[in-house]
């Protein structure tokens, strides 16, 4: 007599329900880890971007031959508006003793500064650090630059192509190049991540040990949703990236 087999699926074999809630509970506490590991010791973080770069002298050049723009007398060429937000965006206050030496985040502008035209501080009750600008060169600090707080610099400049350029000696402290933008949309992205991977790891965990099958379904109902939530995350923060890359182009002049 022949005897028939059918063919389970893979998500009634005890042994891969096993394995599957083994990794998840790996991932847990990897994840558990380095959670506590950054609480324990959250690390001080600067972000800086060019917010407006716009030519105040926009005709073609054989309209504008006639035109001059001055500055207390001094012919400006290439004249253009600059705004240079710098924003502590990290868990802790970034202290005067931060700067190593006593020398403040240099900014080079590649123009050359015809004057700073204004300096703010937000919110309105922090104090902005020292703020000076000499040839392309601007220098923000030393300074105590607190939790949450941005610096915005309003810059005239003259030069044909302004760009940015960050050097610094901060002392346990991570300054890099962030759209402000970015950094506001892009952190409920980031957390519905982190949801949606916690979702699908407590289904596989829940699937793992239920050996009667009763909440198997639950189980595949959260892992599905956490790998939608993953998949949909990826996909708008890519998104995000390029527009905001496309957006900073189109504000270049």
């Amino acid at each position: 007599m022949w005897s028939v087999y059918v063919a389970q699926p893979w998500y009634a074999s005890e042994t891969a329900w096993a394995a599957v809630g083994v990794l998840a509970s790996v991932i847990i506490g990897v994840v558990s880890i380095f959670a506590a590991y950054k609480i324990a010791n959250p690390r001080r973080r600067l972000a800086y971007d060019l917010l407006t770069c716009a030519p105040l002298l926009n005709a073609p050049p054989d309209v504008r031959s006639g035109i001059e723009l001055r500055h207390c007398g001094e012919v400006l060429t290439a004249p253009h508006f600059m705004e240079i937000v710098l924003t502590n965006d990290g868990r802790r206050d970034v202290p005067t003793t931060a700067f190593d030496s006593g020398e403040p985040i240099e900014f080079d502008v590649t123009a050359s500064i015809v004057t700073l035209l204004r300096s703010d501080s937000r919110p309105d009750e922090t104090t902005s650090p020292a703020v000076h600008g000499t040839g392309s060169k601007l220098s923000i600090g030393p300074g105590r630059i607190a939790r949450g707080q941005r610096v915005i610099v309003t810059l005239l400049v003259d030069g044909p192509e302004p760009g940015l350029v960050c050097r610094h000696n901060l002392i346990d402290v991570q300054c890099r190049r962030q759209s402000l933008w970015t950094g506001r949309v892009m952190m409920p992205v980031i957390e519905m991540i982190g949801v949606s991977v916690g979702l699908l790891a407590v289904g596989a965990v829940l699937a793992g040990l239920d050996s009667l099958h009763t909440i198997r379904p639950l189980a595949i109902t959260m892992m599905s949703l956490g790998v939608s939530g993953v998949a949909a995350g990826v996909g708008g923060a890519v998104t995000l990236i390029l527009n905001d890359q496309q957006r900073r182009m189109s504000r270049m002049p």
